[in-house]
């Protein structure tokens, strides 16, 4: 699991970057979340409850800028639930 939840969006993206294979991060210690399924990555990155809102919704800014790093990359992913993405590694 990778707990992107409070960092800046570049370091966030950094450390994205460094946990995934595509981006030529090799995958480090604990990408995989053993028990869940090999090649999967769980990212945390929260709902945007701290982001500014518009118009009384949260627009999670660090959403957006980890989905565009996974789409640039080519990643599979889904997000199962708000605030956490699966990412499927390749293998």
């Amino acid at each position: 699991m990778l707990d992107l939840h409070g960092l800046h969006i570049r370091e966030a993206v950094s450390v994205l970057q460094q946990h995934l294979p595509a981006a030529g991060g090799g995958g480090g210690a604990g990408a995989t979340h053993r028990g869940e399924g090999d090649g999967v990555l769980h990212v945390v990155v929260g709902v945007g409850r701290h982001s500014k809102t518009a118009g009384g919704v949260a627009h999670g800014r660090l959403l957006a800028a980890v989905e565009e790093e996974l789409q640039r990359l080519g990643c599979r992913y889904t997000q199962p639930q708000p605030g956490l993405l699966v990412v499927r590694l390749a293998s």
